[in-house]
C-alpha cells in the first residue's frame, strides 16, 4: 500500500513538474530516485513522531529489512492520525519540490 502511494505520488509530481523531455529510461530512473527520496523524507518525519522507546524498536525493525507494508503497520501502531500526517508530509514535499524547480529554472535563465 505505502509503495503504491509513493509511486502514484511520484508519477503525479513528475507529470505536474512537466518533465516531458526525459527519455523513457531516464524517466524510470528519475522516478525511482525521487521515490527513494520521498521514502526517506517520510521515514525521517515519522521518526520525529516516535517516542524514545519506539525509536529503538524501529531501529531493530529496520535491521531486519522489513517490507514497506510492515513499516507502515509499525508506524500506524505508534503514531496517531498517521494517514493525515502522511498526506501533510506529501503535500509539503510537493510544494517544496515545485518551488525548488521554479527557483532552478529561474537561476538557469539568468
Amino acid at each position: 500500500m505505502q509503495n503504491d502511494l509513493i509511486q502514484t505520488f511520484v508519477d503525479d509530481l513528475v507529470m505536474q513538474a512537466g518533465f516531458k523531455h526525459l527519455t523513457p529510461e531516464k524517466e524510470v530512473e528519475y522516478k525511482s530516485n525521487l521515490a527513494a527520496l520521498v521514502s526517506k523524507k517520510m521515514g525521517i518525519e515519522m521518526m520525529k513522531e516516535l517516542k524514545e522507546g519506539d525509536v529503538e524498536e524501529y531501529l531493530d525493525l529496520i535491521e531486519k529489512e522489513p517490507a514497506p507494508e510492515q513499516l507502515y503497520q509499525f508506524f500506524k501502531s505508534k503514531i496517531a492520525n498517521l494517514d493525515e500526517k502522511v498526506v501533510e508530509i506529501l503535500k509539503n514535499f510537493r510544494i517544496q519540490f515545485l518551488e525548488d524547480l521554479i527557483d532552478a529554472k529561474n537561476m538557469s535563465q539568468n
